[in-house]
């Protein structure tokens, strides 16, 4: 079955085979509001009952500790996460430097929301250099996850095109560095949670958001 890290999310580990296989990247993409980082919230608490510890990478100011705190049912989890904000991309690339050290006793690394500052840019030419840029500097870290036998998630948005389909923004080369690809849709008042990649693939979770964090309805799932 090989080393995983479990979600602690009642029924998603069983349909993840015991949880997310290491190591590797969980391309995670969705519209805003459909539960993209708790998903991290929960892995978090779920390595800090293992004793064991994460980094966080905070793009566009949006972690709570709060929230996280709730979840977990524990104030000492803030000692299981080391939170980084990312207010410009030389800060993140001065923090990628620094990462062999951060992520020693690390299992996880929570990137969220990674194509930030590749949505601000203004013009095509920029775009294609962040973009350039992410590729190699996802490479980068993706050779520190193998090392470290750790689990990457990159949380992202979408676009969307005419016909209103979603697309995850920064393309596909993403998706081709990543063990698992994710994508969240709202559905009526629930959500559902699409592996498009992975194992098992072609695969709809659906799941309603609580106090706790996700809560899977495993009645729902479809194959």
């Amino acid at each position: 079955m090989g080393d995983r890290i479990k979600t602690g999310i009642r029924f998603l580990d069983f349909f993840l085979s015991g949880g997310f296989q290491v190591p590797g990247f969980i391309h995670l993409y969705g519209e805003p509001g459909t539960g993209k980082s708790t998903l991290g919230y929960h892995l978090v608490s779920r390595l800090h009952e293992q004793g064991e510890k994460a980094v966080w990478l905070d793009f566009n100011h949006s972690f709570s500790i709060k929230r996280l705190i709730s979840m977990a049912k524990d104030s000492s989890i803030v000692r299981s996460v080391a939170l980084l904000a990312m207010s410009a991309h030389g800060q993140f690339i001065n923090t990628l430097s620094k990462l062999n050290t951060l992520m020693v006793q690390a299992r996880l690394l929570v990137l969220d929301n990674f194509t930030y500052f590749y949505q601000l840019s203004e013009t095509q030419e920029k775009k294609g250099t962040f973009y350039t840029m992410f590729h190699h500097q996802l490479i980068r870290i993706l050779a520190l996850l193998r090392r470290q036998r750790a689990l990457g998630l990159l949380i992202n948005q979408v676009r969307s095109t005419l016909d209103g389909t979603f697309y995850p923004i920064g393309g596909q080369l993403i998706n081709e560095l990543s063990r698992y690809v994710l994508t969240i849709k709202k559905s009526g008042q629930q959500y559902e949670l699409e592996i498009i990649k992975g194992e098992p693939n072609q695969i709809l979770i659906p799941f309603i958001l609580k106090n706790d964090g996700w809560r899977v309805l495993e009645h729902g799932v479809k194959s």
